[in-house]
């Protein structure tokens, strides 16, 4: 049996969901909890969704989206730096910052 497609409309946007073959036409859906799923559902859902995508990572350290530097280095430097961060109670994303903030403030030999 294929599954049945119905489209809602969220928040200015068409969401397609699809009814399990287990569901029967005209039943109301709900979910583990016992909850209606119904468009206010799927809105809360997605508010969720893009709530959730938005919030990983730090804040920017600039205007808009910062850059991302990415080198590698043998297992004992990074075994050596992660050691310092927690010594200093930092990250190492902070330490590994501080550490190039200093290296070009410092006098060219």
């Amino acid at each position: 049996m294929t599954p049945k497609k119905r489209t809602v409309r969220v928040g200015g946007r068409q969401v397609v969901l699809t009814v399990g073959p287990d569901q029967q036409p005209g039943e109301v859906a709900r979910d583990q909890r016992g909850n209606i799923i119904d468009e206010d559902y799927v809105a809360t859902v997605l508010r969720e969704i893009n709530v959730a995508k938005a919030a990983p990572g730090r804040p920017s350290l600039a205007e808009g989206k910062s850059p991302l530097v990415q080198f590698r280095v043998p297992p004992e430097i990074k075994e050596a730096v992660e050691s310092a961060a927690k010594d200093r109670g930092v990250s190492t994303s902070e330490w590994l910052r501080a550490a190039v903030e200093h290296e070009l403030h410092r006098p060219a030999s």
